[in-house]
């Protein structure tokens, strides 16, 4: 763009050069009119009144431009060419192998024949269950037997000084001093197995067994001492027997009993 607005603008300046070289250079005077008698004077303008600036533009356009002439490319070095490599020669006939001896398959040898033991019967054969006769039950019409006018004598019963009865599992053995009523210790006994009997209580256990326990209690009802005497064999049940006679409430001495007495009393957990 820049190139055809200054070749427009020397253009335009040349061409007002060579008109005021023109008119500088046509003669002076008057030129004659025509039959009417008509004239006209024109006068040329100096050739120095001129503008500079376009005297410059036309000086400028009509320079011989230089030309550069430029250097020929520089060649790119060659290389020089990479060594023929030898193609590899391949081995000739492969030499012979030596054969191998042949291998013969190992011959398995007999296993030793294991016979099985005889298993022994799982289950046996169910015995025939011995023949059970059905209990009698009781008749609810029948009438009850007649008591006997006399009481039966106490489950307990007492003896003198070293002595000891036992009448039955749960009965209370008395050890007391002499002058006591043997009836009245004996009875005694049994009001003390009833109190330990209502105290009692079964531990967490499915054990079973039947604790000896050796006790002193004094005439007033209360307890002197307690121990066991014959273990059952499982310690949760010695410590619950243990700890139903610390719990009872024991009952006093009848009349005519005084003083502190031993039981061996058996409490049984079944």
């Amino acid at each position: 763009m820049r190139a055809a607005v200054e070749f427009a603008g020397f253009g335009v300046a040349a061409v007002a050069v060579h008109l005021a070289a023109f008119a500088a250079i046509a003669p002076d005077g008057m030129a004659a009119g025509g039959d009417g008698g008509a004239g006209a004077v024109t006068v040329a303008a100096p050739v120095g009144a001129a503008d500079p600036t376009l005297t410059a533009m036309v000086r400028a356009w009509e320079r011989p431009v230089q030309t550069v002439v430029l250097p020929d490319a520089v060649a790119a070095p060659q290389m020089p060419d990479a060594p023929s490599m030898p193609a590899p020669q391949r081995p000739g006939t492969l030499p012979d192998l030596p054969d191998l001896p042949g291998m013969t398959a190992p011959v398995a040898a007999d296993a030793p024949r294991v016979s099985a033991p005889d298993l022994p019967e799982l289950f046996n054969r169910p015995q025939t269950p011995p023949e059970t006769r059905p209990r009698a039950r009781p008749d609810p019409n029948a009438k009850p037997a007649p008591r006997a006018a006399q009481a039966s004598p106490p489950a307990q019963r007492a003896s003198g000084q070293g002595a000891s009865a036992q009448r039955g599992q749960g009965a209370a053995q008395v050890q007391s001093g002499g002058g006591n009523s043997a009836s009245a210790l004996a009875e005694w006994g049994g009001r003390i197995r009833a109190a330990v009997q209502r105290a009692q209580s079964r531990p967490r256990t499915n054990a079973s067994g039947v604790v000896q326990l050796r006790l002193a209690v004094t005439a007033g009802g209360q307890l002197a001492g307690v121990s066991v005497a014959g273990s059952s064999g499982n310690a949760a049940l010695d410590q619950a027997a243990l700890r139903a006679v610390q719990g009872a409430r024991l009952p006093r001495a009848p009349g005519g009993v005084s003083g502190t007495h031993r039981f061996n009393l058996p409490v049984g957990f079944r």
